[in-house]
C-alpha cells in the first residue's frame, strides 16, 4: 500500500460505514485521481446507503475518479441489461446488477422494510458504467441514472415474499 493511502485507509477504517462515502466525497479533488479510484475500489463494498447522499455529486466523483472495478474481467458488450431490487421511489439509483437474483434479494430486504419491493430491470450504455465491483458476489454495476434506458418494472414482492410478475412482462 502506497504511503498516500495509510492514512485515508486508516481515516476510513474508522468511520461508521454510513459516513464513508461522505468522507469519499470530502477527498474528491483534494487526493489525485488514481488515489481515489484506489480507495472507491478498497471501501465501495463497506459503503451504507449511497442513496443518502446528493445522486448527482457522487456520480461527478465517480467520473472524476475514471472507471472503478475490482475486477480482471471486463464487462462484455457495448450495453448491460442490469437489475435493481428497490422501492418506486429509489428505483432510479447509482448502483445495479447484473443477477436478477441478487436483484430480488434486495427487493424483498425493501419488501420487509416498507411495502413495495420492485426489481426493474433496465438497460444502460457502458459509457454511463462507473464502476463494476464483484467482492460481494452481486456483480454491482455503478452507473449515471441519468442514461438509464428502458427501466421497466419486471416484478413485485408481496408481503410474504412471493414475486408477483408484472403485467407488462406476464
Amino acid at each position: 500500500m502506497s504511503e498516500e493511502l495509510d492514512p485515508l485507509d486508516e481515516r476510513l477504517a474508522r468511520a461508521p460505514s454510513e459516513a464513508r462515502l461522505g468522507i469519499l466525497l470530502d477527498l474528491w479533488g483534494e487526493c489525485p485521481k488514481e488515489t481515489l479510484n484506489k480507495l472507491l475500489v478498497r471501501w465501495w463494498e463497506s459503503i451504507e446507503l449511497p442513496s443518502g447522499f446528493p445522486q448527482r455529486r457522487v456520480v461527478g466523483m465517480f467520473r472524476w475518479a475514471g472507471f472503478v472495478t475490482d475486477s480482471k474481467v471486463p464487462l462484455k458488450n457495448r450495453t448491460s441489461v442490469i437489475y435493481r431490487g428497490a422501492t418506486s421511489r429509489y428505483r432510479f439509483g447509482l448502483c445495479w446488477t447484473l443477477d436478477i437474483e441478487i436483484a430480488r434479494f434486495f427487493a424483498h430486504t425493501y419488501r420487509r422494510r416498507s411495502p413495495g419491493g420492485l426489481v426493474y430491470r433496465a438497460k444502460i450504455n457502458h459509457d454511463n458504467v462507473l464502476g463494476y465491483i464483484t467482492c460481494r458476489d452481486e456483480q454491482e454495476v455503478i452507473v449515471d441514472p441519468y442514461f438509464l434506458s428502458k427501466v421497466t418494472l419486471i416484478e413485485r414482492r408481496t408481503n410474504d415474499g412471493a414475486k408477483v410478475r408484472s403485467p407488462l412482462t406476464g
